[in-house]
């Protein structure tokens, strides 16, 4: 994530630097249509026709093919590490870059082989992928995108990747119009080097129009311009340098060279980024507060830093320069790595250290910085949850707005809310003891006439418990009755044939569903389970002699269970 790789050649990264997503290789696929526009003048379509390819990383590695060869001679392509988003984080727009290279795709949701779906659960996931993609189940179309220069920055560094939208004005055919393609940005990656943008064509496009898309973009293309969506990306750089300045203070000897193995930015306005620290086996074995007091000062020393406005600039070192070894705090990087590194450097000597990602200008930008939740995850390792700028103020005032709800709730000043809380909660767990005592009495008075039913019908019985019993209450009652009846039976004989049934708001309505529990020897239970669900006006199943299920004719459909269990 780091450094920049030269505009010709292939190398890849580790994944601790900058995430990458190795695709099959390209090289036996049909050509793709690609323009290589300088940004003064429209340029001629590559030939060859369009193409749709199967998965995502077939499509990502075709079109950074394309781009690279397009490049190779003028030296157009910007790699990753020097994107004009990395020069200056605070670019919203751009314009005057270039196609190189695109291709075509489905984004098809993935279902692994063999497994079973859970009942409404593959629907619901699929929803909350295309939320989160951006995208809807009517516009499955894709493309892979690849631009002379980006200021999307494309996922990497523990970094997610911008959002945003794309216009690229066409050159007119000699028979339609000049035309406008309008593009979603979705998500972008650093394949090899070469920033390949996931964009989605905005609105719906059917499966007859993907030959007109494919065809509009195979035109020549005038003019790119290329705008984030700043809420998102300011979010990302906020947290991003949040965590380099915790990590940094941290690791300093003041603080005990607490190291960063991991780190996470969140997803979501309102939810906290965390850093885990290797505290050592020695701390990591005292109370947590010994921990949390300790990252406390961490916390402190870096909001003392945000409040000098310390700058916060990006660098490009040598690897092999004697200051990159005297200065840089990490120095882990992927093998065969030649040129300048990116870095990014703290003021007044808090930190430089290797990183990809977009950062503020100056520490005043992150307002202030809090610690909140602090755990201890594995062996040596605390993790504490953290929030900056405005994410830090949308969790405090959802933070407020809940903390009113409550004192409203619970009657009491805020200082009060724990000890309020701990005492309703110690009140419960004493209720529910006494609730238990109560309902095993009632159960043993209740198997008593469930067992004399038994005794006068036969060894069957079929019992309508009322209105809101749940099931485990019945298989309480089946056990107890079964007890009563072998503590009265010499030998071996039958097991009872017991029916309870509980409706749910004690009536017959249309829709209304009771639920019901039949138990007794395995055979019988199998063969007259789906009968007696049928009789309730509903279904189950279950195995070793107990059948349970739902209907909607749980008082109506009683007589008719009763005369399929004496039968």
């Amino acid at each position: 994530s780091a450094f920049l790789v030269p505009a010709v050649g292939r190398l890849r990264p580790s994944p601790s630097y900058f995430t990458t997503r190795p695709p099959p290789s390209a090289r036996n696929h049909r050509s793709i249509g690609m323009t290589a526009a300088a940004t003064s003048s429209a340029a001629p379509v590559a030939a060859g026709p369009p193409a749709f390819f199967p998965t995502r990383d077939e499509a990502h590695a075709a079109a950074a093919e394309m781009a690279l060869e397009a490049s190779s001679s003028q030296k157009t392509l910007a790699r990753c590490g020097d994107l004009a988003c990395q020069h200056d984080s605070f670019l919203r727009s751009l314009e005057g870059s270039s196609v190189l290279g695109w291709a075509l795709y489905e984004d098809k949701p993935s279902g692994g082989k063999g497994k079973k779906k859970k009942k409404g659960g593959g629907k619901q996931k699929k929803d909350q992928a295309h939320k989160a993609g951006g995208g809807d189940a009517a516009s499955p179309l894709r493309c892979a995108l690849v631009l002379s220069d980006s200021v999307f920055f494309p996922e990497g560094g523990g970094q997610p990747a911008d959002r945003g939208r794309i216009v690229l004005h066409l050159e007119g055919d000699g028979e339609k119009s000049d035309g406008i393609v309008e593009l979603d940005v979705l998500d972008g990656i650093n394949l090899d080097g070469t920033c390949i943008l996931t964009c989605r064509p905005e609105g719906s496009v059917k499966d007859a129009a993907r030959d007109d898309l494919a065809n509009q973009l195979g035109r020549s293309v005038v003019s790119v311009k290329q705008e984030i969506d700043w809420s998102l990306r300011f979010d990302h750089m906020t947290q991003h340098s949040a965590q380099h300045l915790l990590s940094a203070i941290a690791a300093s000897d003041e603080f005990g060279n607490l190291y960063t193995s991991s780190f996470s930015l969140g997803r979501g306005e309102a939810v906290t980024s965390y850093i885990d620290f290797v505290v050592g086996d020695e701390l990591y074995a005292k109370d947590i507060e010994e921990s949390r007091s300790l990252l406390r000062r961490v916390e402190e020393r870096a909001n003392e830093c945000i409040r000098r406005n310390l700058p916060m600039t990006p660098r490009y070192i040598d690897p092999e320069s004697e200051e990159f070894a005297e200065k840089v705090r990490s120095r882990v990087l992927p093998e065969g790595l030649t040129g300048p590194l990116r870095l990014v450097e703290i003021g007044d000597g808090i930190d430089l250290n290797t990183c990809c990602g977009t950062h503020v200008p100056s520490l005043a930008h992150l307002q202030s910085i809090q610690l909140f939740r602090m755990e201890k995850v594995k062996g040596g390792v605390v993790r504490a949850h953290f929030a900056a700028a405005e994410r830090l103020r949308r969790i405090s005032a959802a933070m407020y707005d809940r903390q009113a709800k409550f004192t409203a709730m619970l009657c009491s000043v805020e200082e009060d809310h724990v000890e309020r809380v701990a005492k309703m909660l110690d009140d419960k767990i004493q209720k529910e003891k006494e609730m238990k005592g109560v309902v095993e009495k009632l159960c043993a008075l209740q198997a008593g006439d469930v067992a004399r039913e038994c005794r006068e019908s036969g060894g069957v019985a079929a019992v309508d418990l009322g209105v809101g019993v749940d099931m485990g209450y019945m298989m309480q009652l089946s056990s107890a009755v079964k007890e009563i009846i072998e503590s009265e039976q010499e030998g071996d004989s039958d097991a009872p044939l017991l029916l309870f049934m509980s409706s749910t708001d004690g009536g017959d309505s249309k829709g209304e569903e009771g639920a019901f529990l039949l138990t007794g020897d395995a055979g019988v239970v199998d063969r007259l389970g789906k009968n007696v669900a049928e009789a309730l006006g509903g279904r189950g199943g279950g195995k070793n002699g107990r059948f349970q299920g739902k209907g909607t004719q749980i008082k109506s459909g009683l007589k008719e269970s009763r005369r399929l269990l004496r039968d």
